[in-house]
């Protein structure tokens, strides 16, 4: 058993085979321009990844495990494999303050959650790579994967005008639990010629998915009159069934030609196509028979989604030993078909066909130095969810409806990146610049009834950018055996949303400067500090007095000591300030841990830790949203004072004693 890495040696001028490959384009990428495959409606692992992506998501309970075995087959083949599972269960209390802006006034939204979910993820990847013989290769990936979940949530929530008159109150309670099988397969051949520079690379990748899941909804809503008198309610009882499956293919084949000593064309073709269907059967609860047995023809659908591209590209690289430059361009003919095959004649189709241009250049001063300019242009279709003009009314106070008109965005995205090291001074640096630019957004467009329901359907816009830039600089402080490290993020975006047929520009700025300190006391004794701000200010074209700012503020210090007899002693702690945020969501959060460990075994492999975190019982998830139409601030339980005694052992002969040892806990 064995794990292969490699390596790629190049000529300061020329190419190397490797050097060929990653020019025709890294395949993985093969459907840039042409959409990629997704489940409409619930996919299941959406949750999922919102909540591993926030790290205010409650408590969470993870239990994970897997196998990996690489191993050579003969001289001509690579096996790889691994097997991953995984457990998952966020629990989440959250508190929700909002308020939306209208034309003429706001209007106050507060609502609190509890949702209890949980996900039991399988996945096992296969890999043979079957080197043919000097000139031709095959690589063969297949992947399966599994999913079961359980979701589980309840909130209660009240919308009041300025005045205070509460407009309508509630709860809602559902469940859901279903599973979730999915199959991809990629076979990539290459070939190259006897001429340097000239290869063919084919590519074929195919993808396979179902799902299923049935849940239960239950909803209470009471509605209020300008007097404050009850004026109605909402109520909902039902059972729901969902069936996804999806089936799709994408085909790729590049060829290229050296151009002289420098220079590469190559040429490509794809063609992709996936076929996506979402059915949903709700049925109401019948008090006269006790069961959930009336067909709720509303909230019942079926629906087949089509989606197909074919795209032809042209490209040209010149790499010397100073510069390195590519321009193309890809021609993307683009179609797409969405039927509901339970109302009659309500198919949609749409097609597009796009020129999206690309260009990248390199330029090394140095070894140590060189900066990167990178263009790049792309398409994101709107799905048919969005196209769908049938109103989703599953929650009756958020009505949301497509628009069959939708045209697809079109995106420019210019990237500088500029770095510096100086490996004798110890000095480095570090400046990035990102800004697109989206025509024809796909933005929402929001209508207030009086008695508060929302409805919402979306609709092109243009004006849509950010800018983002990054600066980071480091040195040493010789005389103090340190290292200071500086830098800042800023971040520009201008926006476009809708309420009440009247346009709200919303734009957002975002400055967030740090500064850190390392010491190296001694050769026992190491010190940290370090200083973080972020400021954020949002402006409103529709309601500039609403126009607000905020102000988080993070102060860190982390000692560490190592003490006789092989023990370790940590500790950290930080200091976080929120400012100028909502009532209640004001707060200073001391956040200290400290961790006391001790090495032992041969080789200083096995490491005993007793681990303390937020050992003042302090921590809160606090956050706040404003490139909406909505200013919103939320908390969410995290997790508090904990303890924790871990054992890890080292697989590396060099031991937990050195930074590279490979650990096993």
């Amino acid at each position: 058993m064995s794990v292969l890495g490699l390596t790629n040696n190049t000529n300061k001028e020329g190419f190397s085979f490797m050097d060929l490959m990653n020019f025709t384009g890294d395949l993985s990428r093969m459907l840039q321009g042409g959409g990629s495959f997704s489940l409409n409606g619930d996919d299941p692992n959406a949750e999922l990844l919102r909540s591993m992506g926030n790290t205010n998501s409650g408590v969470r309970t993870i239990w994970g495990g897997g196998v990996n075995y690489n191993n050579l087959i003969g001289k001509k083949a690579e096996l790889t494999s691994n097997y991953f599972y995984n457990a998952y269960n966020p629990l989440t209390y959250s508190d929700v303050n909002r308020q939306y802006l209208l034309p003429d006034s706001t209007y106050f939204s507060t609502r609190s959650t509890r949702t209890d979910n949980s996900y039991q993820t399988h996945r096992l990847n296969l890999g043979l790579d079957y080197q043919i013989d000097s000139f031709h290769s095959l690589k063969i990936t297949p992947s399966i994967g599994y999913q079961r979940n359980n979701m589980d949530s309840w909130s209660a929530y009240t919308q009041s005008g300025e005045d205070g008159r509460i407009s309508n109150q509630g709860t809602t309670s559902s469940g859901q639990s279903g599973s979730n099988f999915s199959f991809n397969n990629d076979a990539l051949f290459r070939k190259k010629f006897r001429k340097r520079g000239r290869t063919l690379s084919l590519l074929v990748q195919t993808s396979l998915s179902s799902g299923n899941s049935d849940g239960d909804l239950k909803i209470n809503n009471q509605f209020f009159d300008r007097s404050g008198n009850p004026a109605g309610q909402q109520l909902a009882d039902q059972q729901i069934f969902k069936d996804n499956s999806l089936s799709g293919y994408a085909a790729r084949a590049a060829y290229t030609e050296p151009m002289g000593r420098y220079s590469l064309m190559e040429w490509s073709i794809a063609q992709g196509k996936t076929k996506n269907r979402s059915e949903k059967t709700t049925y109401d609860y019948s008090s006269s028979s006790g069961k959930y047995d009336e067909l709720n023809d509303s909230l019942t659908n079926d629906f087949t989604n089509r989606y197909g591209y074919v795209n032809a590209g042209i490209r040209w690289r010149t790499q010397k030993r100073k510069f390195i430059y590519f321009v193309g361009a890809n021609w993307q003919q683009a179609n797409l078909e969405g039927e509901i095959i339970t109302v009659k004649d309500s198919i949609i189709r749409k097609s597009f066909t796009n020129i999206l241009p690309t260009a990248r250049f390199q330029y090394k001063f140095t070894n140590n130095k060189s900066i990167v300019l990178f263009y790049r242009t792309s398409t994101n279709q709107p799905n048919v969810s969005q196209l769908q003009p049938v109103p989703d009314i599953s929650n009756p106070l958020n009505i949301k409806e497509g628009n069959p008109d939708l045209k697809q965005e079109y995106q420019h995205n210019v990237q500088i990146n500029y770095n510096s090291i100086s490996t004798f001074k110890g000095k480095s640096f570090f400046a990035s610049l990102n800004a697109s630019r989206v025509d024809n957004k796909i933005v929402n467009a929001d209508t207030l009834q009086a008695n508060g329901v929302k409805r919402t359907r979306p609709v092109n816009v243009n004006g849509v950018y950010n800018v983002m830039g990054n600066i980071n600089y480091g040195m040493p402080l010789h005389f103090t055996k340190g290292r200071m490290r500086a830098g800042a993020t800023l971040l520009y975006n201008r926006g476009r949303q809708f309420i009440n047929g009247q346009g709200n520009d919303i734009s957002m700025f975002n400055a967030a400067p740090r500064l850190s300190l390392d010491f190296d006391i001694s050769d026992k004794i190491d010190w940290h500090v370090s200083a973080a701000i972020n400021y954020t200010r949002t402006g409103y074209s529709l309601q500039p007095a609403l126009n607000n700012q905020f102000l988080s503020q993070d102060y860190e210090t982390e000692l560490n000591i190592e003490l006789p007899k092989q023990f370790r002693f940590s500790t950290d702690f930080l200091y976080r300030v929120n400012n100028q945020r909502a009532n209640g969501f004001n707060a200073k959060v001391p956040l200290w841990g400290a961790s006391l460990s001790k090495l032992f075994l041969k080789g200083q492999r096995g490491e005993l830790k007793f681990t303390a975190n937020d050992i003042l019982n302090r921590n809160l998830g606090i956050n706040r949203t404003t490139v909406q139409n909505f200013i919103e601030d939320s908390r969410v339980n995290t997790v508090r004072r904990y303890f924790m005694l871990s054992f890890t052992y080292s697989l590396s002969k060099v031991g937990l004693g050195q930074p590279n040892g490979i650990r096993l806990r």
